[in-house]
């Protein structure tokens, strides 16, 4: 009779206990008491002249017999309480006849999936929207009776209701230098270091903007200016993740995480704009040298400040490396007039709005000559109809015309993308706070024992699992986003040429975007203003605090240009 017997017995994870005798006193089937319990919850918090009345309710729905006389000693009032007790598993007295309390079991992992005992994260074991609750739609027999056989037909409804109100954590941000906003429902927030972003967010970047965003599996990301990207999805198996993302406009790097050491060198960091890094671990130590007279020579040794971070680095990779089980990264990217599917890409993007776009999947051996990671990389066209696809060759820039039905290899050097590839040449303190970032967010993600259970834990559904299906869930997404983005996208460019013909029409047009030094201006001229500048204390004068306090020189770097 228990567990099925009511909706919000599942849905709140609840089960009620009749006192022994107390059935009979009320003259009513076990179910009416069951709706009794619903009647008390929907109305707790309605006021005393709205409240309805037990048997007012019993006969709406028509379980009691209308012809039989109530005894009006039977009629019981339903009592205000507070539904955040419900939620806290209180006990409640005040129904003279039941007790509510929480089920609580001891259960295995495998148990606890097949019982529908799953919980992910901190979400609550109630699958009631109490916000948004349709009082006379939640309380209605017939509605309950039908998606009561719906739900019987299926034993895991309850994993299923959860895993579709999950929102995943897809990332969380290394650093922003400028403006850099998340939206998100209806608002907006403005990012910075370890701000979280989740399943569905857009991030953009403002003029003069850059950001660098690290993902679960350890991807970084880096955002110049005037950029859009709408993190869609994560997915992740016991040996793979799959990430969905969109380019909405903008200059994107998705540098993929490697397991090769990086080669040690110790010119200085490339993308200077974002040092000293908000993650203060990071950051080398200050290279802060007072000049001596009886010894400048020591003065004007080379300073190995920046070898000391690759090695910090390939100690961290290794160590790292040890506790992670390898897993695949799959990327699913879109832009307006193209997708692209890859295996650990270092893919840079550019997306034009209302104009073409360019892409290119580097080489890993920009950061180490002797590896030689699988980096395969396929390009989708758009059209309804269009099914091609075309093998991205390593360390090529292609262009792709503004309809997305063409792609073919483009001299970057017309647009200067060297500039943009530069700035990310030498990054050993990024890279450091990604392992860091590993450390602290990730490792549960690696671990080759994860079930479905402990990945619910960390507030991810299990792909492929819980039983190790024959089908891959994962390519079957995969297949679908294929098919799917590729018809919305074209879609969507017909419906912005016909909103492009009515602003000709009206006199009025949107210009198309160009490429242009907007995307690295400002990141290049702090590269070269800094230089390899060597702070000195001079002998003569006080000290200022730019050169001997490192929190204000952390806090005030980053002003200016």
């Amino acid at each position: 009779m228990g567990g099925q017997s009511c909706r919000f017995l599942g849905e709140m994870g609840l089960k009620l206990i009749p006192k022994p005798g107390k059935a009979e006193k009320y003259g009513v089937k076990y179910l009416e008491l069951l709706l009794f319990v619903a009647v008390f919850l929907t109305a707790a918090q309605a006021s005393a002249e709205d409240r309805p009345t037990y048997d007012d309710d019993l006969l709406k729905y028509g379980l009691s017999d209308p012809s039989k006389e109530i005894d009006q000693e039977k009629k019981l009032d339903v009592p205000k309480v507070d539904l955040e007790q419900v939620k806290d598993g209180a006990v409640f007295e005040e129904l003279d006849g039941l007790t509510l309390e929480l089920e609580e079991e001891t259960l295995n992992s495998e148990q606890l999936a097949e019982n529908q005992g799953l919980k992910y994260g901190r979400q609550n074991y109630d699958l009631i929207d109490w916000k948004k609750l349709n009082v006379e739609y939640w309380g209605d027999l017939a509605t309950w009776k039908s998606e009561r056989e719906l739900k019987d037909q299926y034993p895991r409804w309850k994993v299923a209701f959860k895993q579709r109100a999950l929102v995943e954590l897809v990332g969380r941000f290394v650093d922003c230098v400028g403006e850099c906003l998340s939206f998100r429902a209806d608002g907006h927030a403005h990012m910075q270091y370890r701000s979280a972003i989740m399943e569905g967010d857009e991030i953009q970047t403002g003029k003069d903007s850059y950001a660098w965003i690290f993902l679960m599996d350890g991807t970084l990301v880096r955002l110049s200016p005037n950029t859009s990207i709408s993190f869609k999805e994560i997915n992740i198996s016991s040996d793979r993740f799959l990430f969905h993302a969109r380019l909405n406009y903008g200059n994107m790097l998705w540098m993929s995480r490697f397991r090769d050491k990086v080669e040690a060198n110790n010119d200085r960091e490339t993308d200077s704009l974002f040092l000293p890094l908000a993650y203060y671990e990071v950051n080398p130590p200050s290279r802060i040298q007072m000049p001596k007279e009886d010894d400048l020579y020591a003065f004007l040794i080379e300073d190995n400040t920046n070898l000391g971070q690759y090695i910090r680095l390939n100690n961290l990779l290794e160590e790292n490396n040890k506790l992670m089980a390898q897993k695949r990264s799959t990327v699913f990217l879109t832009m307006p007039n193209g997708s692209l599917m890859a295996e650990s890409p270092m893919v840079e993007m550019v997306a034009l709005e209302r104009g073409k776009s360019y892409l290119k999947n580097r080489s890993f051996k920009m950061y180490n000559p002797e590896a030689a990671p699988e980096q395969k990389a396929t390009f989708f066209f758009r059209g309804l109809l269009n099914r091609e696809e075309s093998e991205v060759a390593l360390d090529t820039w292609y262009e792709v015309d503004a309809d997305g039905r063409s792609i073919s290899p483009y001299d970057a050097a017309d647009l200067n993308f060297s500039f943009g590839e530069y700035l990310t040449k030498r990054i050993p303190s990024l890279m450091l706070a990604r392992e860091m970032m590993i450390k602290d967010y990730s490792l549960p993600l690696f671990d080759p024992k994860i079930d479905e259970v402990k990945l619910a834990g960390e507030t991810y559904r299990m792909w492929n699992g819980p039983n190790k299906l024959a089908d891959d869930e994962i390519q079957k997404r995969l297949d679908f986003l294929k098919e799917y983005t590729r018809r919305e996208e074209t879609t969507l460019q017909g419906v912005a040429r016909l909103f492009n013909e009515r602003l000709k029409e009206r006199g009025d047009e949107l210009p198309t975007t160009v490429y242009s030094d907007e995307f690295f201006a400002r990141a290049v001229n702090h590269f070269i203003m800094t230089g390899n500048k060597r702070k000195a204390v001079s002998n003569d004068r006080e000290a200022l605090n730019s050169t001997k306090k490192r929190f204000w020189e952390m806090i005030h770097s980053k002003k200016g240009i």
